[in-house]
Order: structure tokens, then sequence, then C-alpha cells
């Protein structure tokens, strides 16, 4: 009898030791929990400082003090250009890109005024920003709607000569933008008179070669074919009128 008592006293004591242990391990396991919980929000609201500090310094480094409407000379349009053009390269802002495109030509004897160049008499004219190509050749659209930026394209296309460096840049700008969106283009040009809707083809096309365009024709009538076939006419004599035109140099 007296052995029993100490075995079940001995079970109990062990027994309750037992609870109080699983009873401390689980108080360990919710300071734990509240430790990991105090340290991720420190470490939130660090990074959030951190972020918040870095946003005003590139604020710091944006000026947009040039407005569009204070321009009023071809020389203020060149510098407005070259300011936003190349403070969108570096900070990546929408700002500065919207503002570049809305200045950028809308036609073409805009343009070449600013990126081309006048042949007169032996000598050459070249324009205020001949030698930005990058403002052509590097530039891709970030916040400007693609849409949008195929139709400026197009407008400069329109009653459009080929020339060799910048213009023939946008050229090639018009040409691979309509492999990628020839939907979008058509969707455009058909707004568009024939006349105009031709001429935009003629310079398309247009070069001292314009055999070698023989691929890209191919191509264009292959998408034409499924987004719009009522083009394709006018496409033809386009291309027609390209090399016999040049057939006379």
């Amino acid at each position: 009898m007296r052995h029993t008592i100490i075995y079940i006293s001995l079970i109990l004591f062990f027994g309750c030791k037992t609870e109080s242990k699983k009873e401390i391990q689980k108080g360990s396991q919710k300071i734990e929990k509240v430790n990991n919980a105090l340290d991720t929000l420190n470490t939130t609201k660090v990074v959030r400082q951190e972020v918040e500090k870095t946003d005003i310094v590139e604020q710091k480094n944006l000026n947009y003090s040039l407005k569009a409407e204070e321009v009023k000379t071809r020389i203020d349009s060149v510098l407005f250009l070259k300011h936003y053009f190349n403070q969108f390269v570096k900070e990546k802002d929408s700002l500065s890109e919207v503002s570049f495109f809305k200045m950028f030509p809308n036609n073409f004897k805009d343009f070449k005024v600013i990126y081309g160049y006048e042949e007169n008499q032996g000598k050459v004219v070249y324009g205020d920003l001949y030698d930005n190509y990058e403002q052509i050749v590097d530039y891709q659209p970030k916040y400007i709607e693609t849409k949008d930026y195929i139709e400026k394209l197009i407008d400069i296309s329109v009653n459009g000569v080929w020339q060799s460096d910048n213009v023939a840049h946008i050229q090639n700008k018009v040409n691979n933008f309509f492999v990628e969106n020839s939907d979008v283009f058509t969707q455009i040009l058909k707004k568009k008179s024939k006349l105009k809707i031709e001429s935009f083809w003629k310079f398309f096309f247009d070069g001292p070669h314009p055999e070698n365009q023989q691929e890209m024709y191919n191509n264009v009538l292959d998408k034409l074919v499924k987004v719009d076939k009522a083009m394709i006419p006018i496409v033809k004599s386009a291309y027609a009128k390209v090399k016999e035109d040049w057939s006379e140099h």
C-alpha cells in the first residue's frame, strides 16, 4: 500500500513538472513570435524610410521648369526637346517623356528642319538637332501609348521624302513598327484620305535602291492580306511610283 502511494505521488509530481515544461515552451514560442513581428515591423519601417529618402533625392534631380506654352521659336523647341529627352533617359520619369513626345514634330517639314538637313548651291545646312540622332534611334515609348507613337510616325511620313541620316532613321522606325503593329497602322491610315495614305506608303519604300525593299514589300502585302486587303492596291501603286522615280536619277 505504501509503495503504491509513493508510486502515484511520483507520477503526479513528474506529470505536473512535464505540464510546467510545456507551458514554458508555449510561452517562449509566443514571446518569439512577438519579437519576430516587432523585428518585421522595424525592418519595414526602415525600408520605407529609405525608399522615401531615395524618392526625395530622385525628385531633386528632376527639372520641369521648361513649359510648353513658353516655347515660341524653333530654338525654344530645340532646347525643350534636348532637356526632356536627356532627363527621361537619365531618370525614366513619365512627365519628361510626355513633355518630349508632345514637342516632337508632328509633320515631315518640321522634322526635317530640326533633325534633317538642307542642300542649297553646294552648301549643307544642318538642323539644330541633326547630331542628336539618339532621340530617334534610341527612343522607345515607355509611358506613351504605342498607338499614339504610331500615329505620330504616320503624320511625319505623310509628304516625306527619303534623305540619309535622321530621315532614314525615322523611316526605319516606321518600317519596324509596322511589321510589329500592322493592325494599328491600318486602323489609323484608314481614317485618312487616299492621297495621304499613298504618300505614307511612298515614304515607307522611298530610297535610292527601292529594289532592296522587295522583301519588305512582300512582307507588307502578307500583313495586309490578314488585316486590310483594301489597302493592297494603294501599296502596289506607291511602290511602283517609288521605283519609277528612282530609275530616273
